[in-house]
């Protein structure tokens, strides 16, 4: 589901995949204008488990490879210019597939079970204007993303975030839980 909203002024593009139980990003595809996103991507984790201990849920455990098959999607997004859980690289179509395809390139193996969901968002803003709490509030005025976020079954999370010197951004926010 594909959202236009107008927040603040400014033009907001917001998608959700929920729960679904079902070839990394060459640094070719990596646009040179990417700013580090390392502090704000830990900062809207931390609002994520603020918000789920508000209603009594379980925080989520930051897993490494969630953290690179989101940080990959959002870079993919910003380098095609596109907005969708829909990848055009082949083997990495869908969530589950960027998952289990940077699972398997880490040397893991694929758990009994596995339950995956995605948020992701593009934003276009002065880029001092993108913070943290603002980038998570759109998730949250979203009953779908907020459904993720706060979904009880999830035990981990990865984020990944793009951003462009002109103020661009890509948010890629992927939840899991595996039946390991």
């Amino acid at each position: 589901m594909l959202k236009a909203l107008l927040f603040a002024g400014f033009a907001i593009h917001i998608a959700a995949i929920p729960a679904a139980p079902t070839r990394a990003i060459t640094p070719a595809l990596r646009p040179a204008v990417i700013q580090s996103a390392d502090a704000l991507e830990q900062q809207i984790i931390e609002k994520i488990n603020v918000d789920r201990a508000a209603r009594g849920l379980g925080a989520l455990t930051v897993d490494p490879v969630l953290m690179r098959a989101a940080a990959d999607h959002s870079h993919e997004m910003c380098a095609r210019n596109y907005l969708d859980h829909h990848s055009p690289t082949p083997g990495m179509t869908t969530p589950m597939n960027r998952y289990l395809k940077t699972l398997q390139d880490a040397g893991g193996s694929a758990p009994v079970t596995l339950t995956v969901g995605e948020n992701i968002s593009y934003c276009s803003m002065p880029a001092d204007r993108f913070t943290a709490d603002f980038g998570h509030r759109v998730f949250m005025n979203s009953p779908e993303h907020r459904a993720n976020i706060l979904q009880p079954c999830y035990t981990k999370v990865g984020l990944g975030v793009c951003r462009r010197a002109n103020g661009e951004v890509w948010v890629t926010e992927m939840f899991c839980r595996d039946g390991k």
